[in-house]
């Protein structure tokens, strides 16, 4: 039985309208399935949004680390490079002993190289395994 969904009458099959308030019941049930095909689009939708969000952020991860990887990494040769014309440097094997030391010394009062140095291992610490990670410290 057919029940309009405007005054909630029972009607018998077949009926083309509601006895008790002539609203055409066809109608009635065309706009039930329509709702009902707009609501399964609408979750559609949602997925397929809930999905591309998901690929952004899972994509977003990898950028970030890359982006800022290169970045620490640059900023890390550029002071070097700085720190060893300063420096009188790079340490070579055929320099000798003192001055290899020299040169050592003073790289490693350069606190902008440390500082670089630091936030590269700092950020990179996650992306090594743990057994080959190092101490920065002396003595270690």
């Amino acid at each position: 039985m057919p029940i309009c969904t405007n005054c909630g009458e029972n009607n018998p099959e077949h009926t083309p309208r509601c006895n008790k308030c002539g609203v055409a019941l066809s109608l009635q049930a065309r706009h039930r399935a329509d709702a009902k095909r707009s609501n399964m689009a609408g979750a559609a939708n949602n997925i397929i949004r809930i999905g591309i969000f998901a690929a952004v952020v899972l994509a977003a991860y990898p950028a970030y680390r890359f982006a800022f990887t290169t970045y620490y990494k640059y900023r890390l040769d550029t002071v070097t490079e700085g720190a060893n014309k300063v420096c009188s440097g790079p340490v070579t094997a055929s320099m000798p002993a003192y001055q290899q030391d020299q040169v050592n010394e003073c790289l490693a009062k350069d606190e902008n190289l440390t500082k670089a140095q630091d936030d590269y291992d700092n950020f990179t610490k996650a992306e090594k395994p743990a057994s080959k990670t190092k101490s920065t410290k002396k003595g270690n």
